[in-house]
């Protein structure tokens, strides 16, 4: 049986679930904190792993004021 695949969100998603703006999730897969797959070419639409959001919030990059 083959392993499951991921489930993805969006960038604005993303955004909302770390209560964070979506630029600010933008800046964090430009620099390379958060791993993330573009569909559709430059400008369209950003898939990031929900696995992959839990890391990054694991690792401390998100606090909670």
């Amino acid at each position: 049986m083959p392993p499951p695949k991921p489930e993805y969100v969006n960038m604005r998603r993303a955004a909302k679930l770390m209560a964070v703006h979506h630029k600010t999730v933008r800046r964090w897969i430009d620099g390379g904190l958060i791993p993330a797959i573009q569909i559709g070419g430059k400008g369209t639409q950003v898939l990031i792993a929900i696995s992959d959001l839990h890391d990054f919030i694991e690792k401390g990059a998100i606090h909670e004021e």
